[in-house]
């Protein structure tokens, strides 16, 4: 008996918003989406949908023969909207609220920064910011609004964060260095 092994084939089809994400099969780059995959055989496979700037999703799926599985529209999460946290470490005299406000476009960030470290002095303005994979990196100069004895001053300070993001991109935790202040322990969470 001569028995001749046909393997057996599927398709999947997949879109994201944003459009124009890269498509990972198996760690291997295949497509941009909206994407629709030549015939690949029907076992278990990861698909990966990524863009800079954005949230990674990985899926795994399972193909039958002949079947045409559409995975629908994945929606990728960026960092926009509004964070609050806090700057120093608990327990220590230096532990102030700070808030940032992030606006992201093509992947890159915009970050409308606040952080009032004492009642005599707050930071506040817009740095630049950019994000690969789970890594959160913004850096740039802002008001440094300073109280004296008798009057008020506004000077240029240097801000810069770096942290990780979390897997569910709701919060980011890492190092922040103010001019004026030294480098400190940071986190903020996304504001609900």
């Amino acid at each position: 008996m001569h028995a001749k092994l046909v393997p057996i084939y599927g398709i999947f089809q997949v879109n994201s918003v944003p459009e124009n994400a890269d498509v990972y099969l198996n760690g291997e780059f295949v497509g941009k989406t909206p994407y629709v995959s030549e015939s690949i055989q029907a076992i278990p496979h990861r698909i990966e949908i990524r863009k800079s700037g954005y949230q990674p999703r990985v899926q795994d799926i399972v193909l039958h023969k002949g079947e045409t599985l559409y995975l629908g529209t994945i929606i990728l999460k960026n960092l926009a909207g509004n964070w609050n946290g806090k700057i120093g470490e608990s327990g220590i005299t230096y532990n102030a609220d700070f808030r940032m406000t992030i606006e992201q476009k093509n992947g890159q960030l915009k970050i409308k920064y606040f952080h009032q470290p004492r009642d005599e002095m707050t930071y506040r303005g817009e740095i630049n910011g950019i994000v690969n994979i789970n890594d959160f990196l913004a850096d740039g100069n802002v008001n440094c609004r300073e109280r004296y004895i008798f009057y008020w001053t506004t000077t240029k300070k240097r801000i810069i964060l770096k942290g990780k993001i979390s897997d569910d991109w709701e919060r980011i935790e890492g190092k922040s260095y103010a001019e004026g202040l030294g480098e400190k322990d940071w986190w903020a969470v996304r504001e609900r």
